[in-house]
């Protein structure tokens, strides 16, 4: 599970932010969420652990070099499926993730590049946030040939589910995560996030209630990033 810790941005951002109140109870517009909350959902569709994004940059390594070195064919689809279950003190988790891939080769029969795509469908309980989500991941992979020690991923992230937050009175949600990646490097070797960015939006509805977030994410060395919103940063860990 992904750890998120609050820190002040140094730098100015122009992405907006919109929050959204529940009803008024004595007089008083109460929020129904901080930024902080939303930081908190979004790091929870990042955990490979709950077949997540990240999930997916572990799969696509793990299935691209597996078809180099078998010798998949040159402009053929394949298929597989991944099924997992995780539980841990904090957490259970059940995802399945139906992929499809195929090789795009130069004159010479070389592999260059690959076009992926995923389905995944999870449920998964953090005792703070209970969700059932349905994920789709169309990215385009370069960087296939032998002589490049890195993967490069550019594509998109849509997550829609449902989410029971426990740590605002059982609240539920129904929500909408897209986000949008820009050269995504992963390392070959090692199946690990050197860098790359993505822009997020994260929106739904609650009773009486709707919202509307924007941001970016950050991906650093040795499977760390951050994620802003509006004026806030805060740093993600997901190894």
């Amino acid at each position: 599970m992904t750890r998120l810790k609050r820190t002040l941005t140094i730098f100015t951002l122009t992405i907006t932010a919109m929050a959204f109140y529940s009803c008024e109870r004595d007089g008083e517009l109460l929020a129904a969420f901080s930024e902080s909350d939303v930081a908190e959902i979004i790091e929870s569709s990042l955990d490979s652990n709950v077949g997540g994004l990240t999930s997916n940059f572990k799969a696509v390594t793990e299935q691209l070099l597996a078809a180099l070195d078998s010798g998949d064919l040159c402009d053929s689809t394949y298929t597989d499926t991944i099924i997992s279950n995780f539980q841990g003190l904090r957490l259970s988790a059940h995802y399945e993730t139906e992929f499809s891939y195929n090789l795009v080769c130069n004159p010479l029969g070389n592999s260059q590049s690959s076009a992926v795509n995923s389905y995944t469908k999870s449920l998964y309980n953090n005792t703070r946030i209970y969700s059932n989500d349905s994920a789709t991941f169309n990215v385009s992979v370069s960087g296939l040939q032998a002589s490049s020690l890195h993967l490069l991923i550019n594509g998109s992230y849509n997550r829609t589910g449902n989410q029971e937050l426990n740590f605002r009175e059982s609240t539920d949600i129904n929500s909408i995560l897209s986000v949008n990646l820009t050269d995504l490097k992963i390392k070959k070797q090692g199946n690990t996030v050197v860098s790359g960015s993505g822009t997020f939006t994260f929106s739904g509805t609650a009773p009486n209630n709707s919202f509307n977030y924007s941001g970016t994410i950050i991906f650093g060395g040795n499977n760390t990033g951050t994620l802003t919103i509006g004026t806030e940063t805060y740093d993600m860990d997901w190894n």
